[in-house]
């Protein structure tokens, strides 16, 4: 006979199109609610008013708990566009267990649901045309979004040319090209730091009506 403290009684068993909720009512009389889908359900298959132990009922909550994640998933993939990193990370934060948010993205991943690469290429070309940055610090970006530096690098590296180069022209323009060497150092260095390659803004900058002018700062 189970001690009172571990016995756990099947409530309700509510059947879905596709999902069941179970309500499970704990030693201490507290109503937990559980949902699966019913194939997963099946390897359960108990009815209202039948009696499981703790072990049984962790088992059914991690069930659940997994395919609450796995939704949860779905529905924020549906809405932006995420890396497995990133979305693990969403999932983790909004409460799921690792092994839930885990068991979530390898879902993710065996039904190809998210291309990590279209998406970094995708974002890179829109860091360079909203933000005006250079392929190095798009890169950093991307990976700081959860992009795997492999994936990362070829999202930078495949944004063309010409929005690499608008782009810095736009930024040269904002900023102005200073009337002494230290200004433009300063200027040079905040391209640097904004991702732009070395031999690129030199290129730029001696293109400028002053930098090109008889004080040559370049």
């Amino acid at each position: 006979m189970r001690p009172l403290d571990e016995t756990y009684v099947i409530g309700s068993v509510k059947e879905g199109t596709n999902s069941v909720t179970v309500e499970v009512i704990t030693p201490s009389g507290e109503v937990r609610k559980i949902r699966m889908t019913l194939k997963l359900w099946e390897g359960f298959a108990y009815k209202s008013a039948d009696v499981i132990d703790r072990t049984v009922f962790e088992k059914m909550s991690s069930v659940g708990e997994a395919c609450e994640a796995l939704t949860r998933a779905l529905r924020l993939i549906a809405d932006a566009p995420y890396s497995y990193k990133a979305l693990a990370m969403k999932l983790k934060r909004s409460g799921f267990s690792p092994e839930s948010a885990d068991a979530a993205i390898a879902t993710v991943k065996r039904r190809g649901l998210i291309d990590e690469d279209a998406q970094a290429l995708d974002a890179a070309e829109k860091y360079a045309k909203r933000n005006l940055r250079g392929p190095s610090r798009i890169k950093a970006d991307l990976i700081a979004h959860g992009y795997p530096a492999d994936v990362a690098a070829r999202a930078a590296e495949g944004v063309p040319a010409e929005l690499y180069d608008e782009a810095l022209e736009k930024n040269i323009a904002k900023k102005g090209i200073p009337e002494d060497k230290k200004g433009c150092d300063k200027l040079a260095a905040s391209l640097i730091r904004l991702g732009f390659p070395v031999s690129k803004i030199i290129e730029k900058m001696k293109k400028h009506p002053y930098a090109s002018g008889s004080k040559g700062q370049f």
